[in-house]
């Protein structure tokens, strides 16, 4: 059971933030289709609708690349998934902020964060190489103080051993950090590492895909981010703070 903790002011909410990157912080879909589909015209495949390449980001550059490649060319993912990815990473590399930029909001509220004292961490599937790139050419790099990339780890989300080390290294506790992302890759990290989590609405997945995840959070203006209520599960209150249910969403 989970809870959420009332009438705390800001300086006692959640103290460590964990942000996604891809459609929570940055709106980059239309690079990273614009990427896959000058990989597959390299390797003389079709390519594929903006929307559809979109739907296979969240779970890192391979998995990217295999489900376009299963979507362009049936049969031949094994094939083709190792020239790909070197197509791939020339392309992207070239073009990553040609028309990425940040959602409306993020950088107030990464500011607000900061001005509070908050732990701003990022944890994303995405290379190191191309999310140090977007952050330092968006001129966002220095808000966060630690970070955990998709070559960073054996095993990307959802599973929790990125997230663990963000919040060991930042020495917040984990009832005081919350996993910001925009998918149900990032509600089951948080769920599995015992992180609350909040879902964003205008990232690359829909809202009823958001609900069905059953994030502690979900929210639709970036503002609201900074004022989150401490979600704390049964057992795990401390301070004597009153505890009402969570709401659904």
């Amino acid at each position: 059971m989970r809870f959420v903790v009332r009438g705390l002011n800001p300086a006692a909410g959640y103290r460590h933030f964990v942000f996604d990157l891809d459609g929570t912080l940055v709106d980059s879909g239309a690079d990273l289709a614009s990427a896959v589909n000058e990989t597959l015209r390299g390797l003389g495949l079709p390519e594929l609708p903006e929307t559809q390449v979109v739907d296979f980001v969240g779970h890192g550059m391979r998995r990217l690349l295999q489900s376009s490649l299963a979507a362009a060319a049936p049969g031949r993912v094994s094939e083709l998934i190792g020239p790909a990815i070197d197509l791939f990473r020339e392309a992207y590399a070239q073009g990553l902020l040609d028309r990425t930029r940040l959602h409306d909001g993020i950088m107030p509220l990464l500011s607000e964060l900061r001005r509070r004292g908050a732990c701003l961490s990022l944890l994303t599937n995405k290379p190191r190489a191309f999310t140090e790139a977007i952050l330092c050419g968006l001129e966002v790099d220095a808000c966060f103080s630690d970070m955990v990339c998709g070559d960073d780890v054996a095993a990307p989300k959802p599973d929790p051993q990125g997230l663990q080390a963000l919040v060991e290294r930042s020495g917040v506790p984990a009832g005081l950090t919350c996993l910001v992302g925009d998918s149900a890759v990032d509600v089951e990290t948080a769920r599995a590492a015992g992180i609350a989590s909040c879902a964003v609405t205008w990232g690359l997945r829909h809202a009823g895909e958001l609900r069905a995840s059953r994030p502690d959070h979900l929210v639709d203006d970036a503002a609201r981010i900074a004022d989150l209520p401490v979600v704390v599960r049964e057992g795990g209150a401390s301070g004597g703070a009153p505890l009402v249910p969570a709401p659904a969403t």
